[in-house]
């Protein structure tokens, strides 16, 4: 037993001895590791926490996986720097060190100079220049340090020093973390006390969608980004599709109220603007609840339906279940939990990778959402890269049903000309691998070729007519997230309008230069369609007369550097002249 014994230490101790491992050795390891360990599980949490208020998953649905793929990561580390000795482990701790640190302050960069990411469409990638001086900076940070601790003579203190900076990137990394996940904790206990509460407790669904009513019917289509700019070139295509406008007017100078669906759908169907100063589920469950369109439409005998995206559009359904027929109760929800993981891996990365490589990584809110899949008596209306192919595939297996017992309202967001472009000029899936991408004008054309022939059903029923018909954008293009407006990205944000009020028929699309905007939405649809009401809605958009100076009004705020800064914009005059766009900043 002690010779066995003696001998099973002596293999133990020659182990050890065979690669080195000391004390020192293992510390110094476990340091780097950590530091590496710390900067992708902190940069994911921070991420998730910073937008946690608009997704529809939890913090329980990625974070165990996700934490595990990164401890496996740390683990290989650990493993690889412990077997190596010598040079082969110096040159790791560089690397390994060099990475957590550029890693670090690439995190901070960008935290600082967020405007948005490359897969939302509002911003695009990181200018040439730009990329190469950040390059730069990551070699010059990469080469510094495997210099001074596999190469210079002052190895020991170049360790300390790189100790050090590690040391600070996991201080403040964790810091980050904390003080987002208190933020985010606060965030859910308001929303938890609040009876609008629960994210998807009620989903709208995709019922109906293509039901039309043998009586009066109001129909609005929302391209989401559907800019000004996108749709005169599409008019200089030529295209067969614009022959089916016959009685719409294009609105060519009308503003939005908001640069982004968020809170620009839900203004539009309750004319209630957003208070920055509250949650969006404070505001969303006051401007539904007390939406007068949506009472008026309901006296005068309207079956609603909505389809708009969760989280944008609305957080729960269940405000509008009195008024709106394609609701439904929620019965829980599936995630892919590995995509998921992939996905925050992928928010995660956007931050601390070099500018080269940001533009390459596709990741937006709205993608993280769709990975949700919300359960109930029907299918859930999400919004997709690839939603509005499925939906026009649907369109064209069911074609337009009819019911005569209601006028019917319909409000159907679209994908429409929001980015990255992946439909074709047939409204079909560009590429299925997801690889390649089509172009603005494909998509468009894509689009208008769905309006077109639903457009064409409703005039083989006999319906078109008597019908109302809008088609818009919630908002215009927008170049970036993080700054007002400037006069060199000015003309970006007009907002397409093609607008068909009750009556008009058998007349060519027309050009008016009125000066429009979302203020005149809902008192156009009251006039169009004879809405007997006690409100005042305002002018509707024919009421506006060319020529005429209008004042109108539009909000923008800022994401990333400054979250709660809002410039609030009076356009007097002609919207195309940027001159006329005059901004002052609101503190809310």
């Amino acid at each position: 037993m002690n010779a066995k014994t003696s001998t099973a230490k002596e293999n133990k101790v020659s182990f050890a001895k065979k690669f080195e491992i000391t004390k020192k050795k293992v510390l110094s390891s476990l340091m780097v590791c950590s530091a590496v360990l710390i900067m992708l599980v902190a940069s994911a949490y921070t991420s998730f926490f910073h937008i946690s208020d608009r997704m529809a998953f939890s913090f329980s649905d990625f974070a165990p996986l996700y934490t595990g793929l990164c401890f496996l990561i740390f683990s290989v580390l650990f493993v690889s720097m412990l077997l190596c000795k010598g040079t082969a482990h110096r040159v790791l701790f560089a690397i390994y060190s060099a990475l957590a640190l550029i890693g670090g302050i690439q995190n901070m960069i960008t935290t600082f100079t967020f405007k948005g990411m490359p897969s939302d469409g509002n911003v695009t990638a990181a200018s040439p220049v730009t990329q190469i001086v950040n390059c730069a900076m990551w070699v010059a940070v990469i080469a510094l340090i495997f210099w001074f601790i596999v190469m210079s003579n002052q190895k020991d203190f170049a360790r300390t020093v790189v100790s050090l900076g590690l040391l600070f990137v996991m201080v403040t990394q964790a810091g980050c973390a904390v003080i987002e996940g208190i933020n985010a904790s606060s965030k859910q206990q308001e929303t938890e006390n609040s009876s609008y509460s629960s994210l998807g407790e009620s989903h709208l669904t995709t019922l109906n969608m293509f039901e039309v009513s043998e009586k009066k019917n109001v129909i609005v289509f929302i391209l989401d980004r559907f800019d000004a700019e996108y749709f005169e070139k599409f008019m200089g295509t030529n295209s067969e599709y614009l022959n089916s406008l016959d009685g719409f007017t294009y609105y060519n100078d009308n503003i939005a109220k908001y640069p982004r669906t968020f809170p620009a759908v839900t203004s539009m169907l309750t004319g209630m603007e957003y208070d920055y100063s509250v949650s969006r589920d404070a505001y969303m469950e006051d401007a539904y609840k007390n939406s007068p369109l949506l009472a008026d439409l309901k006296a005068n005998n309207y079956k609603i339906n909505l389809y708009i995206p969760m989280t944008d559009g609305y957080t729960n359904a269940s405000v509008l279940a009195d008024k709106v027929s394609n609701t439904t109760a929620t019965e829980g929800y599936t995630v892919s939990k590995p995509r998921l993981a992939a996905n925050i891996f992928a928010l995660a990365a956007y931050f601390w990778a070099p500018e080269v490589a940001k533009a390459n990584i596709d990741v937006s809110e709205s993608g993280l959402n769709n990975l949700v899949t919300h359960l109930g008596d029907n299918p859930q209306y999400v919004l997709s890269e690839t939603s509005d192919a499925e939906y026009y595939a649907q369109f064209k297996e069911e074609s337009l049903s009819t019911q005569s017992s209601q006028n019917t309202f319909t409000f159907l967001h679209l994908r429409g000309c929001h980015s990255p472009y992946t439909l074709g000029e047939n409204c079909e899936v560009y590429d299925e691998n997801g690889t390649e991408r089509s172009t603005n004008r494909q998509q468009t054309t894509g689009m208008f070729k769905f309006i077109s022939e639903y457009l064409e059903e409703l005039k083989s029923l006999g319906l078109y007519e008597d019908a109302t018909i809008i088609i818009t954008g919630d908002h215009a293009a927008l170049e970036t997230d993080s700054r007002p407006y400037e006069e060199d990205n000015g003309k970006e944000k007009l907002t397409a309008l093609l607008v068909k009020e009750s009556g008009e028929y058998g007349t060519p699309l027309k050009t008016s230069t009125a000066q429009v905007s979302q203020d005149n939405f809902m008192a156009t649809i009251v006039k169009s369609a004879g809405l007997q009401t006690e409100r005042y809605y305002g002018k509707a958009y024919s009421d506006i007369k060319e020529g005429e100076n209008t004042v109108r009004t539009h909000y923008f705020s800022t994401i990333g550097q400054n979250p709660n800064k809002v410039w609030k914009y009076t356009i007097t005059g002609p919207g195309r002249d940027f001159s006329n766009w005059e901004g002052t900043s609101v503190d809310y």
